[in-house]
Formats: C-alpha cells, structure tokens, sequence
C-alpha cells in the first residue's frame, strides 16, 4: 500500500447528508451475482446499498424509512398508535 491507493475515487448524489462512516462489506453474495457492497445512510433516513467497485455509482438497492402515514421516520410497522406525528430523523435527540 501507498498513500497514493487512498483518498476519494467517486461521489454519488444521494437524498440527504451523509455524517457516519460508510459500511464497507467485502464480496457480499447476492441471487445475481455477488459484489463488494458499501452502504451509506442519509439523514433523511435512507439507506442506499451501491456497488463498491463502480465508478458509475451503481445502486444495488435503497431503501426509505420515512413513513408519511405515520409522519415520521419511523416504518409503520414500528409505530404505535401514542407515536408523535412530526418526522423523527434517526439522528434526531429524543425529547419527551
């Protein structure tokens, strides 16, 4: 290794800020075919899964966790019925 085999590659637009480190997952097998996966998450609660070794920022899959039925960022499936109706960002302090 040498520093000239660090620093940035390529950037990808994604819906929101990014302000925690990526996952980087090696050789990630999948039903097509297997990949190197890096996963990046938003804080507008999205969670993107991209192509590690593609320059032209391939997603292999996203997913939103923004729940407009509930008005929040919190799936339906985890929402109760007391649950606050403003949107709740996954890096939002909680407050009673």
């Amino acid at each position: 290794m040498s520093s000239g085999s660090f620093g940035k590659r390529w950037s990808c637009p994604l819906d929101g800020t990014v302000y925690a480190q990526p996952l980087y997952v090696a050789i990630f097998p999948s039903t097509a075919a297997s990949h190197n996966v890096l996963y990046v998450v938003t804080m507008h609660d999205t969670v993107y899964a991209f192509d590690a070794d593609s320059p032209a920022c391939a997603i292999l899959w996203t997913r939103s966790f923004i729940s407009p039925s509930a008005g929040s960022g919190i799936s339906t499936s985890r929402t109760s019925p007391a649950a606050p109706t403003r949107r709740v960002s996954m890096a939002s302090p909680v407050r009673q």
